[in-house]
């Protein structure tokens, strides 16, 4: 009769096979590991409350509903000490009942699952920054088996932040990739890892392929979501937990130092040591600048920023690309003292409150700017 009170899909719930006795129950429970468990206190072979008392014992997390008589109210008192919450009187239900108390065990179980998923998140960033004090109840915390890869996604540059929960990434993401198994984790507001499945492969060749076509899906969502450029460490795999620390550490040393002035990079290596002449060569450019903005000679300089923008573009070392910037700035700061403009202090203000956020070619359209202004 319960069966046939509602229409389960309709309401989003998936119907398991019914079980003529607690034993059944209990066998069926095991197999199928249901969110949500209905029985009745009183079946042949195996009580109700036998069958949630072993199932409870077992580890069970299912939220119960026992349907109870007006004369079973004592045996409903053993269930409240096992942990059943819920209880409907049989002869006296209907559809809206029912509904009612699926609902009540469907957020039961949501706050189970944030609970569940807050402590595995905390969990994991402790293991992926080297702190090994944390155990998970299995090998793996990622909710499957076998090799995984890890993908350290960073933002390089935005206007503003836009903030959305781990929660609702994950499901605009499995809405846009298919017949994938991901976990998303943030690291901070800028900076997030994504845990893929890792499958079967004919070779490492379609492997690296498969890895990092999935990646760019990521990397499509992400751009939609934040209106930012990122950086991508595609790295892996993970086979045990010890592994974690270790890649994740590998994913930051590839995107350590790097700068990407247009559009995304997906990289998978790190990139060869910058040569040692390079800070020379912008130093001899920023003397020249300096010399440029003391003698007023804005079309050499105009020249020598050209020559700057080249070779940090060449180099991309984001440290170096930070203390150009810097020193840029400085000059500009320095010539406005003597020059006593309120416009000028006024622009460069501005401009040093947005320069971390912008991109090279930005800033030095922003700079040039600042050069009409001397002029």
């Amino acid at each position: 009769d319960i069966i046939q009170l509602i229409e389960w899909e309709k309401y989003g719930f998936e119907l398991l096979p019914d079980a003529r006795n607690g034993k059944i129950g209990l066998e069926y429970a095991r197999r199928y590991e249901p969110d949500i468990i209905i029985t009745d206190i009183k079946m042949p072979v195996m009580t109700g409350l036998d069958m949630v008392e072993e199932l409870k014992r077992q580890g069970c997390k299912a939220t119960v509903i026992l349907l109870t008589a007006y004369e079973e109210f004592e045996l409903a008192i053993r269930a409240l000490q096992m942990g059943v919450q819920t209880f409907v009187l049989k002869y006296e239900i209907d559809e809206e009942s029912l509904l009612r108390e699926l609902n009540k065990c469907v957020e039961v179980l949501k706050n189970q699952k944030n609970i569940e998923y807050m402590k595995k998140r905390q969990e994991l960033l402790k293991w992926l920054k080297g702190n090994r004090d944390v155990a998970f109840d299995k090998e793996c915390p990622f909710g499957w088996s076998g090799k995984t890869d890890l993908i350290l996604y960073k933002k390089l540059y935005t206007e503003k932040n836009v903030e959305t929960s781990e929660a609702n990434l994950q499901e605009l993401l499995e809405q846009h990739i298919q017949e994938e198994n991901f976990m998303v984790l943030g690291i901070d507001e800028r900076s997030y890892v994504v845990f893929r499945k890792d499958k079967t492969y004919l070779s490492e060749v379609h492997r690296k392929e498969a890895v990092r076509g999935f990646a760019s899906n990521v990397l499509e969502v992400f751009e939609t979501i934040f209106g930012a450029p990122w950086a991508v460490a595609v790295v892996g795999k993970i086979q045990k937990l010890s592994d974690l620390s270790v890649c994740y550490h590998e994913a930051e040393l590839i995107l350590q130092n790097h700068v990407f002035f247009v559009g995304n990079c997906i990289l998978d290596k790190r990139e060869q040591e910058k040569e040692e002449n390079v800070a020379g060569e912008i130093e001899d450019r920023l003397r020249n600048i300096e010399h440029g903005v003391e003698n007023e000679e804005y079309q050499k300089i105009l020249g020598y920023l050209a020559e700057i923008q080249t070779i940090l573009i060449r180099n991309k070392n984001l440290t170096l690309y930070r203390k150009t910037v810097d020193r840029l700035m400085f000059l500009m700061v320095r010539k406005s003292i003597h020059t006593e403009s309120r416009k000028l202090e006024e622009a460069i203000g501005e401009l040093k409150n947005r320069q971390k956020d912008m991109n090279l070619f930005d800033f030095m359209k922003s700079y040039k700017d600042l050069l009409q202004n001397l002029q």
